[in-house]
């Protein structure tokens, strides 16, 4: 393994121990990196996935890579300003779809980190950045819940799979993010997870009232 996919291993690594951000070099990535790094990605994934609910996808290699490439990408203009913000042709993601849960799945074991690259992009005030995170933060509904200011797409693929549907809903309780709310399918599965629990989600209760229907 070459030093770049090393220092790729090692990202990897501190995001899935501790969610940390440690890029070690300014350096620009080549695909050649990203494969090497793809057995450590998988192997933290096996790890990963026995804590969540139910039986997640099988992770989609191409689109596991694409998020680690993404996630690594914005974490490098975070640490060296002077990099340019303007995405890379090859990170396009003209493949790949947000409607399907495989897809959702592999992208967001590294896009769950969304909420903690725009908290420290607008904390930088890194506008450019700011906006292309946000783009994809839309885009991936699973991995961006509890961020302020989107329009997120219905997740179709998302909610048609349990494990994934479940994961949705907890972080939506988690984060108390009301605005994931809007979709009927999404405000019955909250309504049923929080059940008698009403007292641990008390922002989403009240949104859940309002939106019953009044006799």
């Amino acid at each position: 393994m070459s030093a770049r996919a090393h220092q790729f291993s090692d990202f990897l690594d501190r995001l899935f121990l501790d969610g940390r951000l440690c890029i070690e070099s300014e350096e620009p990535f080549g695909r050649r990196q990203l494969d090497q790094a793809l057995p450590t990605l998988l192997q933290l994934e096996r790890d990963y996935r026995l804590a969540l609910p139910g039986t997640p996808p099988e992770v989609r290699p191409a689109s596991a890579i694409w998020g680690m490439a993404i996630t690594y990408w914005a974490a490098q203009r975070l640490a060296y300003r002077h990099l340019s913000v303007e995405l890379p042709r090859e990170l396009e993601a003209n493949t790949l779809d947000s409607d399907s849960a495989g897809d959702c799945y592999s992208v967001d074991l590294t896009f769950r980190f969304l909420p903690d690259l725009l908290r420290l992009s607008r904390s930088a005030k890194c506008e450019e950045l700011t906006l292309q995170l946000m783009a994809f933060a839309n885009d991936w509904p699973l991995s961006s819940v509890g961020i302020e200011g989107l329009e997120p797409q219905t997740p179709i693929g998302v909610l048609s799979y349990p494990s994934l549907r479940t994961l949705y809903v907890d972080r939506i309780i988690a984060r108390q993010d009301v605005s994931r709310l809007s979709d009927e399918d999404v405000r019955e599965a909250v309504r049923a997870a929080i059940g008698i629990h009403s007292h641990l989600a008390p922002q989403l209760v009240e949104h859940l009232q309002e939106k019953e229907p009044q006799t």
